[in-house]
């Protein structure tokens, strides 16, 4: 995790948290509304989420979150009191309580013994490494709340129409080589011609005269 040099990371803005799960554990599905899946593990986690802050009063009620099939977004405010919390100790103790409620849940059968960790110590579920944003304007609030709340459909949209968003590299189009995402079909319309467009009033269009007819 990249963390910005002298930053105070228990001011009390909001910031924007993703984590990563680690790979080899089954991830969680999206259904056709854009909606994760409910299971047990996906209930235990959304409950830790929601009572995180009773424990730790350092921040304020984590909202919102979503738990996605390979990784978790989620809002985190940092109380604004005498005795501020940090984001990292913060971040860490959620993961540890996040990888207690996945184990506590899990299938017997799934569980197994990690070599290397201390008896009555957790296999963490999430990657050391996290990332964060600082949001210090109301306009980035607004986006990642937007972000957030849409991340199920898009993920969902993703997976049903993978050639949309396939990467495809090298593409040949108007003499020039480019690296695209997408359908090379539509690269390929016969109807597709460059054009230019203005938002201003061109002297002389049907717009210009009315103008100036009001005046």
């Amino acid at each position: 995790m990249y963390r910005l040099n002298g930053f105070d990371y228990s001011a009390p803005y909001y910031y924007m948290v993703t984590l990563k799960k680690r790979e080899g554990l089954a991830p969680f599905s999206v259904n056709q509304e854009g909606v994760i899946v409910e299971t047990p593990i996906t209930k235990a986690l959304i409950k830790t989420i929601l009572d995180f802050h009773k424990t730790w009063f350092v921040i304020e009620p984590i909202r919102p979150f979503v738990v996605m099939p390979d990784h978790i977004h989620l809002l985190i405010k940092l109380a604004d009191i005498e005795k501020r919390g940090n984001l990292g100790r913060v971040v860490y103790q959620l993961m540890k309580a996040l990888s207690s409620a996945y184990w506590r849940t899990e299938p017997p059968v799934a569980k197994h013994t990690s070599v290397g960790l201390e008896a009555g110590s957790v296999r963490p579920i999430f990657e050391r490494e996290w990332h964060d944003w600082i949001i210090k304007r109301r306009g980035q609030l607004d986006a990642f709340i937007k972000y957030i709340r849409e991340n199920p459909a898009r993920h969902y949209r993703r997976q049903a129409k993978r050639d949309f968003f396939r990467v495809v590299p090298g593409v040949r189009f108007l003499g020039r080589e480019w690296f695209a995402y997408g359908n090379l079909e539509l690269l390929e319309a016969p109807f597709i011609e460059p054009f230019r467009c203005s938002r201003s009033i061109v002297e002389g269009s049907s717009e210009w005269l009315a103008v100036k007819e009001r005046a």
